[in-house]
């Protein structure tokens, strides 16, 4: 090619190579090598002073303006595409990591009449492997001994010609009157060993059992290496029996799905099955946590730091979360989320490192963490906390419009979830489309009430308790904290309307009494608030949100004196897992009270025991004395 240098021709050659080796390694060989034919091209003057004619069309002009801009490009895209040619008329066979050959396994025991057992292992796992569906199982063909393994290059060829790509073998022996079978698992296309799998024994006299327990041990730690929710876990830690695998996918299903209750069965039913598989364990207190049952939450995370060394890595990580949400420790729990985001980079762990950041008042690193997740893939498809933790970010940082379009994805995704339906109503209040969450409101109506949400210290909620009339309230008051106070006012009448014309025997009930009191709080319908809060409080003297709502009352309405009582009453509750609920109730009563740096103080302290700056902050309109309290301010303005 005439004004081509000869860089640029044998780079074009090293590219085209037909073996491997003899071509670029790494793409960052291919850039410089570019990079060295650019600088010794010549200048464009040069060139140009070639042609015969003095008359420059624009196209040349064009040319020497910015001949690098349009040549070299030109030149590289040429080079990869005829590369990338040669790559795949040359790379070789491909290889299906779940299409498996299981060869014999081998007899060292040195006793010639257990051949047999080596061909009745590989059949058996051959077996469980096919009933579970997870993998296919490649038919090699006989070779001259049947009962032996046979040799590497024979699985190699068998390999190159059906693609397998993974290869389950192993080794017994006898050991005091006992067999005992370890396998292997290995990636062909590497040639290297992945998992060891075993050892596992029974008497001679009743090797099958020993059989049985290394199929399933095969079968389960190939099931867990398949499955993308729980590579983490196979990296480390003992690897489940199939059967106990099963179990403990069903739960996960459930857990994803927010039926916490549902999965715990599933849970505990693995574990007993294989007791040495501990993931199941840490799913047992997470779910328990959810649940709000902190003291058994608290029962099985001690007895997982017993058996700390058997958990996978990533397990540990896990617990190490959940005790520091045990505490309250909101730095703990980022330190450990943070960590498993360094070694694995996927899975669950990114999203409770996005959830604590937020919890943090760090924002914008949980979007950061939320960028490595795809809401539609595996286990995220049905996991909508996904939506919660990134319309909150956005919520935090005052970027609405793009809260807005999250909150409408995930509505998107899962139009018939209650609780993301709220998440596009809060974020439609902020922005005062009232017309919008009016109509938004309608549509909640058509929808079923969802399950146990463990979403608000002050008004727990129960089983179907996330309704319309909580959409209503919660939207009311980010109305109100964004300035729309007369349409909070409205919203909130239409809250009690829907609540008074529910069923008599649902009305009654404490949570339905409990929405009524708040809807007249906030829209400061003290006297009535007072009445049923009073009651709710004599019903059940250790809700802290009850006496919280008192105190409250008592500031507003004058009586300094009884405001004061219940501040002191509640500083001095030494129950666990309280997680700050307390001493935020104090702060609230101080800041009515009009004690901005005691109010402060307060708040601070109550962030270090475990409330979350998301969402309590952004619309809880006893606050509303601090909101222009430049130390307040400063105080709740997103760190990161």
């Amino acid at each position: 090619m005439p004004h081509i240098p000869d860089g640029l021709n044998t780079l074009i050659l090293c590219c085209l190579q037909k073996e491997a080796a003899k071509r670029y390694q790494a793409a960052e060989e291919l850039v410089a090598g570019l990079s060295a034919v650019e600088q010794g091209l010549p200048l464009t003057d040069r060139i140009l002073t070639r042609a015969k004619t003095k008359i420059r069309a624009s196209r040349e002009i064009t040319v020497k303006l910015a001949p690098r801009k349009f040549i070299i490009p030109a030149i590289a895209a040429l080079v990869i595409v005829s590369a990338a040619v040669i790559f795949f008329l040359t790379r070789g066979p491909q290889y299906d990591p779940k299409r498996i050959i299981i060869t014999p396994f081998e007899n060292q025991t040195g006793d010639r009449s257990f051949d047999s057992l080596g061909r009745m292992i590989s059949e058996r796992i051959t077996q469980v492997l096919i009933s579970s569906g997870i993998a296919t199982v490649v038919q090699l063909p006989q070779s001259e001994e049947t009962s032996k393994p046979p040799k590497p290059e024979f699985v190699r060829a068998a390999a190159r010609e059906s693609g397998a790509g993974t290869h389950v073998s192993g080794s017994f022996y006898a050991q005091q009157r006992a067999i005992t079978i370890q396998a292997g698992v290995s990636n062909i296309r590497a040639g290297r060993l992945v998992k060891t799998i075993g050892p596992v024994s029974a008497p001679q006299e009743e090797p099958g059992k020993a059989v049985e327990e290394i199929s399933q041990k095969v079968a389960g730690a190939l099931a867990m290496v398949f499955d993308q929710r729980f590579v983490s876990q196979t990296e480390s830690g003992h690897l489940p029996t199939f059967e106990a695998y099963r179990a403990f996918a069903q739960g996960q299903e459930l857990f994803h799905r927010f039926e916490f209750q549902k999965a715990m069965p599933y849970f505990l039913k693995s574990l007993e099955l294989d007791p040495d598989f501990k993931s199941p364990l840490i799913s047992i207190i997470m779910g328990y946590y959810n649940q709000g049952h902190m003291e058994k939450a608290e029962e099985f995370a001690r007895e997982a730091e017993k058996s700390r060394e058997k958990l996978a890595k990533i397990d540990q990580l896990k617990l190490d979360m959940i005790i520091s949400d045990l505490r309250g420790d909101w730095a703990g729990d980022l330190k450990a989320t943070r960590e498993a985001a360094r070694l694995y980079g996927a899975g669950s762990m990114i999203f409770n490192w996005a959830l604590a950041a937020l919890n943090s008042n760090l924002p914008r690193e949980a979007l950061e963490a939320l960028s490595k997740l795809d809401p539609e893939r595996i286990w995220m498809k049905d996991w909508w906390g996904y939506w919660e933790v990134m319309t909150g970010a956005y919520h935090m940082l005052g970027e609405h419009k793009k809260e807005l379009q999250a909150a409408r994805r995930g509505r998107q995704q899962y139009s018939g979830v209650m609780l993301v339906l709220y998440f596009e109503a809060y974020a439609l209040a902020a922005l005062g489309r009232t017309a919008e969450l009016e109509k938004l409101i309608d549509e909640s109506y058509g929808l079923a009430p969802q399950g146990s949400f463990p979403g608000d210290f002050f008004v727990p909620i129960p089983e179907g308790g996330l309704n319309s009339a909580y959409v209503m309230i919660r939207s009311a008051e980010f109305l109100r904290a964004r300035g729309y106070k007369e349409q909070s006012q409205k919203l909130l009448g239409r809250a009690i309307e829907w609540l008074e014309a529910r069923p008599q025997q649902e009305k009654e009930t404490p949570y339905s009494r409990s929405q009524q009191a708040l809807a007249m709080y906030d829209s400061e319908n003290w006297e009535g608030a007072l009445a049923l809060y009073s009651e709710l409080a004599k019903e059940a003297p250790e809700n802290i949100g009850y006496t919280r709502y008192l105190g409250c009352l008592a500031a507003r309405l004058g009586i300094r004196q009884e405001a004061l009582r219940i501040a002191k009453q509640l500083e001095e509750l030494k129950r666990p897992y309280l997680f700050g609920q307390h001493t935020y109730a104090r702060a609230c009563i101080a800041s009515l009270l009009g004690e901005k740096e005691t109010a402060l103080r307060l708040f601070r302290e109550a962030t270090a025991q475990g409330i979350p700056y998301w969402d309590y902050f952004y619309r809880d309109m006893d606050i509303e004395p601090l909101r222009d309290y430049l130390p307040f301010k400063e105080f709740i303005k997103p760190k990161g």
